[in-house]
């Protein structure tokens, strides 16, 4: 019996759109290409992950308003079925909701790069899913982290009135 196969890629956004790679040196005091958005694509759907919907898809190339993708990355062949995908990602939803978005710690790179182990038993490229660590650990970054840090806790406080009910 012949087993079908998936194709696999990683859509990378520069969410700056080139300013990242010309300011960070004189910004960071390093240089960051950009800052990165990715997304899976796999059975002629785009996965990503997101703060304001959460765990979402589209026809591939259509996130952000049909924003074209820096890099197409072959990531390699699937032998999971979409059935297998699908029953995955209801199991890793309470995961992913848009309340549990983090600029630095739980995003989009965060969930494609699950997503992709889950699929491939691989990890996505460094530079992707390292960009907020090291944007963070310059001195401009460690600056910053409390502005941070705060805008996600004001943002990270709207939750549904069930989980606040069940916090107390």
């Amino acid at each position: 019996m012949m087993v079908k196969k998936y194709k696999v890629f990683l859509y990378v956004y520069d969410l700056t759109n080139g300013a990242m790679k010309n300011l960070s040196q004189y910004t960071l005091g390093c240089s960051v290409p950009g800052v990165w958005h990715s997304s899976i694509v796999v059975y002629n759907t785009e996965c990503y992950f997101g703060s304001k919907r959460g765990m979402a898809g589209c026809r591939p190339g259509c996130y952000n308003n049909g924003k074209l993708p820096e890099e197409k990355i072959y990531m390699g062949l699937t032998e999971i079925r979409p059935e297998v995908f699908i029953e995955y990602l209801k199991g890793i939803e309470t995961r992913y909701r848009s309340i549990d978005y983090s600029l630095t710690r739980h995003n989009c790179n965060s969930f494609t790069n699950e997503l992709s182990q889950f699929l491939l038993g691989k990890e996505i490229p460094d530079y992707i899913k390292n960009v907020c660590n090291k944007i963070m650990n310059t001195p401009t970054g460690r600056e910053m982290k409390p502005i941070v840090d705060i805008c996600e806790d004001i943002i990270g406080g709207c939750k549904s009135i069930y989980e606040m009910f069940d916090k107390n």
